[in-house]
C-alpha cells in the first residue's frame, strides 16, 4: 500500500462517495458520534452512533453505511448492531470501490427520529511497518458530509505510549482522555453545524516486542562491563570498588 497525502486522500473519497450521496436526500441527520481504535496490527476497529430525521414520504427500509476501500484488500468484518425498536439486522455488500453495511429499518416514517448504534472491523486500511524497536502505522482518515449532516463528534483511540502525528483538515484535535484500564489515549474533535468534507492522515509509532529486552540487555552488558573495569582498578583503589555498584545501579535503572 503506497502512503497517500492529503489531498490523495480527499480525492480518492470524493470519487467514491460522491455518486452516492443522493441516497442521503430525505435522511437529515442531527449527529454522528464515531470512534476508531487503532490496534497494534494496524487494522481498525469502529464504532458509530447516528441519530437521524426521516424526511421522505413512505416508509423508510434501510439505511447504508458506506465505507470506502482504500485499499483493494480492504476488508469490513465483525459487524455488530445494538438492536433498537426501529433497526432490525443488516448485511454487507460491494459495490466498486465501497464496502456498504446496509441495516435494515422497519416502521421508520416521516418525522420519526432514530438512534442507531453499530460497530465493525476494518482490516487492510492502514500501512503497517515492523521496526527493529517501533512499529509503526500510518492511518489515512477522511468524512464526506452528506446534505443535512448538522453535526460530528470524532474519536481516534490509541496505545497511550504511542507517538503520534496527523496532517488534517479536520477541526482541531484535543487529547481529553487516558484509560487506565487498556492504557490508551483518546484524541477528539467536535464540529457543530452543518458540517465540510474533512480528509487527512495520522503517522502511529510505538514500541514493540523488542524494545525492552533489547535495552535490558544492552544495560546489562554495560553494567558488567563497568564492573568489570572496576575490578581491574582494584589494585590502584583497593576495596572501594564495591562503592561503585549502587551507584551504576541508580544510574542504568
Amino acid at each position: 500500500m503506497a502512503i497517500m497525502t492529503q489531498g490523495e486522500i480527499s480525492r480518492f473519497y470524493r470519487e467514491a462517495l460522491t455518486p452516492i450521496l443522493n441516497k442521503y436526500r430525505s435522511i437529515k441527520i442531527e449527529r454522528i458520534i464515531k470512534d476508531a481504535y487503532l490496534l497494534p496490527n494496524g487494522n481498525i476497529q469502529e464504532s458509530v452512533d447516528i441519530v437521524f430525521e426521516y424526511t421522505g414520504n413512505g416508509e423508510l427500509h434501510n439505511f447504508p453505511w458506506h465505507l470506502p476501500k482504500i485499499t483493494p484488500n480492504t476488508k469490513v468484518c465483525g459487524v455488530r448492531i445494538r438492536v433498537r425498536e426501529n433497526t432490525k439486522s443488516y448485511t454487507i455488500s460491494e459495490e466498486g470501490e465501497l464496502a456498504i453495511i446496509n441495516i435494515q429499518l422497519h416502521g421508520v416514517k416521516k418525522g420519526i427520529i432514530v438512534q442507531m448504534k453499530f460497530e465493525y472491523y476494518l482490516l487492510n486500511v492502514c500501512e503497517y511497518k515492523n521496526g527493529f524497536l517501533y512499529n509503526k502505522v500510518y492511518y489515512p482518515m477522511a468524512f464526506l458530509a452528506a446534505n443535512g449532516v448538522k453535526a460530528l463528534d470524532f474519536r481516534i483511540n490509541f496505545p497511550a505510549e504511542a507517538i503520534v502525528e496527523h496532517d488534517s483538515n479536520f477541526p482541531k484535535f484535543i487529547s481529553v482522555d487516558y484509560d487506565y484500564n487498556y492504557n490508551r489515549k483518546v484524541l477528539v474533535t467536535s464540529k457543530e453545524t452543518i458540517l465540510g468534507d474533512f480528509s487527512g492522515y495520522l503517522t502511529l509509532k510505538y514500541k514493540n516486542d523488542y524494545f525492552r529486552p533489547f535495552w535490558t540487555f544492552v544495560l546489562g552488558v554495560g553494567l558488567s562491563a563497568s564492573i568489570g573495569l572496576i575490578q581491574l582498578l582494584n589494585k590502584w583503589i583497593g576495596d572501594w570498588w564495591y562503592l561503585g555498584i549502587p551507584i551504576l545501579l541508580s544510574v542504568v535503572s
